[in-house]
Order: structure tokens, then C-alpha cells, then sequence
């Protein structure tokens, strides 16, 4: 949508805006006064800098200096992957441990709803119940009349919901905010032993504990459940020459509802299912239950026996490998900085031999994206390079262009900074359209001092008069992109939380490097030149030296 944009704006700039100028633009002269504002004061500044080498050389040192300590910002921006997509609502998952009966889970369900209504953001919710799980549906108060925003509101329905672990059969308490419920810190556990997989998951849950921000560390490794198993009387068998399936088919009866058919009454149809009339509820009522033999009813204690076992709920494998994760969730910080701590956590944590730690959910997908953004980055960068390189025919012009990039990057950590707008997929879109937006500028200031050199005008004199020159359209054309941005920064609303990022990193990138640029390009400038007149110099003695034998010879 936005190449298609700006190509139609370049079809209507090339057709539609010059019969409009021809018909309806007049201009008048004006008496010429002696000019003492901005761009006389700019020209003076350009001047100055053209004056001595080390001035321009200065200039960029000092630039770079700021580049370089803008990355110490960083750490004081709000990272996530994607936005909240909720406004003034959220959904949660309460998840139970399995076999809780239907009086237990309404008994549950009415304590979630008698908490979220402490909390005086919350206008009103819905617990549905879904088996093993309810999932709480959260609306809150309106903008206008909110006392909290609505990550603080999200930290405290968690922080509520969870003090319900300690009375109720809870496993886990899962917020959603793409849609999809999870935790957003996970580290997957990779080994073959179960037993060491146990171990490593407790090694990481006591470390994962220690990070500040990091609530509710759950592992899959905890999640396990009592069971029977069934040891075969291989001797009774052969003696009474029953078979093990008989005895399996017998006991699973005990067990089993079977449909037998059905019972029409008032039109409807009513299953009839047939079941043991002996409730099995102990290990001692199913071991004295009688079954059919050749030799007539014999106890099930005579073939089997049950030992008791502990067995994972689930095994998960990757790769054919097995694995295990530890999960847990975040409060008063955002996801970049707990990141940041968990991955240095992994550098130094020492595991057994066999057994690896790697990020999963969000920490994986945020790490991913940013790598993505990354590509995408360099990538637009060489095609932007590739065309600058065929429209001036040179390359020295388009890596002149592309020194603003770094610049631009400062003004997006500052404005980022400032703001407190979160560093997410959004913000790195902004950041890649800024590429072609902010070159534009400098494509303005070269192309015109090209032109003035071509006509034969000194260097120094030529960067002077194209900054003069230029000033004025480069203003222009950033103001009229920033003014068309300040509501997106500003807005409210669902949509707030993608618009707003975005177009912080647009005003603050093109504000400041609009700025820089003026000043940093001549600069550039002047050292390319600087330097290729210096290399014209040393292969012009090296051809003087290899043609002074063939002189003396004549």
C-alpha cells in the first residue's frame, strides 16, 4: 500500500502539480534585503566547517561519539514482541488440576469472580467453565474513568488470581494479550533421563526465581500423577487356564458404561447403557471382586497384583529428543529487560552433560523478530544503495547518503526514550521506513551541490550555497511528515498501542536526523573529498617516479 502511494504521488508531482503551477502559481520579486535569520546563520555554520579539515573531522567524531552512546538508552526502553490488543480488557485462564468436580470448579469460579470485583478497575467479568480449565473473560472501566492503566490493571488481576494456588486445586493462572494464552517467559530442557531432566528444570526454577520481575515459575517436570500398575500371577494363570485378555476383559467391565440401546418416552430418545452394579472405589473392593474362571468364581487376587507408581502427565519429545519446560510470568518489568537477565542467566548456569537450555515462547519469538528486522534492514539498505549507486553513477555519493542511517537510529532510541514507547515489531517497521524517508534529505543536499561543482564552482562554496539552497524544501517536507504523524503518536484508543510506537520512531528519527543531517553530510562531504584528493596525490607521484627512467634514457 505504501509503495503504491508513493508511486502515484510521483505520477501526480510529474503531471498534475506543474499544470496547476503553471495556471495558478505567480510570483513576485521581491526587494532584496540582507538576511540574518536561520539560513544565513546555517551558511555561516557550513562555512565554518569548510574552512579547515579538522573541523569537519571534529564534526563527525563528535556525531559518531553520540551514536555510540545512544546504545546506553537502550536498556531503559520498554521491549516486548507485539502489543497488547485489548483495550480495557483481558482474558484469563485459570487452569485445575484434573478431576475436579463440577461443585469444586463452581465453588472456584465464584471466588475468581468475588476477587476480580476488588479490584476497582475491573467493571464486570464472565467465568466460563471448560472442563479442566476457566476461562475468565475481564471488561474494564472506561479511559475516562480508569484510575489504573491497563498494564498495572493486568498485573493485579494476576497477582489476585494467584493467591487462589494456595486453597484450590489451580495448576496455572494464563493471561492472554495476542490472542493466545501462555506465559511469556519459557526455557525448554532437553535430555533423554527423566530422572536428570527433574533435576535440571529445579536447578533452573530455584535460578529463574532469583531475577527480578519473574513471578509464578512453573515447570512441566512437576506435573505428575499417582497410578496403579498391574503385575501378572503367571502361575495361577496356567493354573486355572485363564488368559490375561480374559481377565483385562472382565476387569475393564468394572470400568465401563456400554450402550446397550435406547428408550423413546415423550418423543425422546434416551440411551440405555449397561454397567457392574459394584462400585470400585479401593484397591481392596477391586482385588476381592470375582471373576468367571473354567473352575468357577475366582478373586482377582488370585491372577493380579497393584503396585503403586509415579508417573509423568505428559512426554513431550522434539526431534525424537525429550524435554521439559519451565515457564513463568513477568510483573513490573517488560519482557526485553527480563530477557536480557535470562539470557545471561543461560551463559553462565552450568547443566550436567547431555542436558540443554534454550529460550522458547515469547523470549524465543522476540529474539527471532528482532533477528528478522535485522535482515530486513540490511536488505532495504542495499536495494536503496543500488539505486542511489545508478542514479548519481558513483558510489561515493550513496555512502555519503547512508551515514545519516546511524544517526537516525540515535534519534529513534532518544525519542523511544523519552516517550516510553515500547521497542516491538511495530517500532522496527517505523525504523525501516525511516530509511527512505530520511534519505531523501540528503539526496536533496548532494544532488544539488553536484550541480553547482558541475558548473564549476568551488567545493566549499558549493556545500555552502546547496545548504542554503536546500534548507527550506528539507523543512518543509520533514514537517509536513511529522504534522501528518502527531495524532498516530498521540492516539488513544484499540489501535494506540500499534499507531503510537510507530510514529514516535518516525518524528523522533526524522526530527533529529533532519537536523544532523544538514551539518553531518557537508562534512562527510568535505572528508571524501579530502581523502580522494590525497589518493589522487600518491598515484600521481608513483606515475612521475615510473616515468622518470624513460626520461632520462631520451
Amino acid at each position: 500500500m505504501i509503495a503504491l502511494t508513493l508511486v502515484c504521488s510521483v505520477v501526480i508531482a510529474f503531471t498534475w502539480i506543474p499544470a496547476l503551477a503553471e495556471n495558478f502559481l505567480k510570483v513576485k520579486v521581491k526587494k532584496t534585503k540582507q538576511n540574518r535569520g536561520i539560513i544565513y546563520r546555517y551558511g555561516q555554520l557550513i562555512a565554518w566547517i569548510t574552512k579547515k579539515r579538522r573541523r569537519s573531522v571534529g564534526i563527525i567524531t563528535l556525531f559518531f561519539a553520540v551514536f555510540i552512546s545512544s546504545f546506553l538508552l537502550v536498556t531503559k526502553i520498554p521491549m516486548t514482541v507485539m502489543p497488547d490488543i485489548f483495550n480495557r480488557y483481558a482474558e484469563v485462564m485459570i487452569e485445575l488440576e484434573p478431576g475436579v468436580a463440577p461443585e469444586q470448579r463452581k465453588e472456584i469460579a465464584l471466588e475468581v469472580h468475588e476477587q476480580l470485583q476488588n479490584i476497582t478497575d475491573v467493571a464486570y467479568d464472565l467465568v466460563i467453565d471448560n472442563d479442566d480449565m476457566l476461562i475468565t473473560l475481564i471488561n474494564m472501566t472506561p479511559e475516562d474513568e480508569q484510575t489504573m492503566e491497563q498494564v498495572k490493571v493486568n498485573e493485579e488481576i494476576m497477582r489476585s488470581l494467584r493467591q487462589l494456588e494456595k486453597d484450590y486445586p489451580i495448576v496455572n493462572v494464563l493471561s492472554s494479550t495476542e490472542g493466545t494464552f501462555g506465559l511469556p517467559v519459557q526455557l525448554t530442557i532437553s535430555g533423554e533421563s527423566l530422572a536428570g531432566l527433574v533435576e535440571v528444570s529445579k536447578q533452573v526454577t530455584a535460578e529463574l526465581q532469583n531475577i527480578n520481575g519473574i513471578r509464578s515459575v512453573v515447570s512441566d517436570a512437576n506435573h505428575f500423577s499417582e497410578e496403579l500398575l498391574v503385575q501378572w500371577n503367571e502361575v495361577n494363570l496356567q493354573k486355572d487356564h485363564i488368559s490375561k485378555t480374559d481377565v483385562q476383559q472382565q476387569m475393564t467391565f468394572l470400568f465401563q458404561h456400554v450402550p446397550v440401546g435406547s428408550l423413546v418416552k415423550d418423543g425422546l430418545a434416551k440411551p440405555i447403557n449397561l454397567k457392574a452394579n459394584q462400585a470400585i472405589t479401593k484397591q481392596s473392593t477391586l482385588l476381592d471382586y470375582e471373576i468367571n474362571t473354567a473352575i468357577g468364581p475366582k478373586k482377582l487376587a488370585n491372577y493380579i497384583s497393584l503396585m503403586p507408581v509415579t508417573t509423568p502427565t505428559t512426554i513431550e519429545r522434539q526431534d525424537g529428543e525429550r524435554y521439559v519446560r519451565v515457564m513463568a510470568d513477568i510483573e513490573d518489568r517488560d519482557l526485553g529487560a527480563v530477557n536480557r537477565d535470562v539470557q545471561a542467566l543461560l551463559k553462565n548456569m552450568e547443566v550436567e552433560d547431555g542436558y540443554t537450555v534454550s529460550l522458547a515462547g515469547e523470549l524465543e519469538a522476540q529474539q527471532d523478530a528482532f533477528i528478522d528486522l535485522l535482515v530486513i534492514f540490511a536488505v532495504s539498505l542495499f536495494l536503496v544503495f543500488l539505486v542511489m549507486a545508478v542514479q548519481f553513477n558513483s558510489i561515493k555519493h550513496p555512502i555519503i547518503i547512508l551515514s545519516v542511517i546511524p544517526i537516525t537510529i540515535t534519534g529513534v532510541i532518544v525519542g523511544l526514550f523519552i516517550t516510553q514507547k515500547e521497542l516491538n515489531i511495530l517500532s522496527g517497521i517505523g525504523v525501516i521506513m525511516l530509511i527512505g524517508i530520511v534519505l531523501n534529505n540528503g539526496i536533496l543536499l548532494i544532488d544539488r551541490v553536484k550541480q553547482l561543482r558541475a558548473q564549476g564552482m568551488h567545493t566549499n562554496e558549493a556545500i555552502v550555497l546547496a545548504g542554503k539552497d536546500r534548507i527550506r524544501p528539507i523543512f518543509m517536507t520533514t514537517l509536513t511528515t511529522v504534522g501528518g504523524m502527531i495524532p498516530l503518536a498521540f492516539a488513544t484508543g484499540a489501535s494506540s498501542g500499534y499507531q503510537s510506537p510507530l510514529a514516535v520512531v518516525i518524528i523522533s528519527g526524522l526530527l533529529f536526523s533532519t537536523c544532523i543531517t544538514l551539518v553531518l553530510i557537508p562534512a562527510i562531504y568535505l572528508l571524501f573529498e579530502h581523502m580522494e584528493s590525497g589518493l589522487k596525490k600518491i598515484f600521481t607521484r608513483k606515475k612521475e617516479k615510473k616515468e622518470l627512467p624513460q626520461e632520462d634514457i631520451a
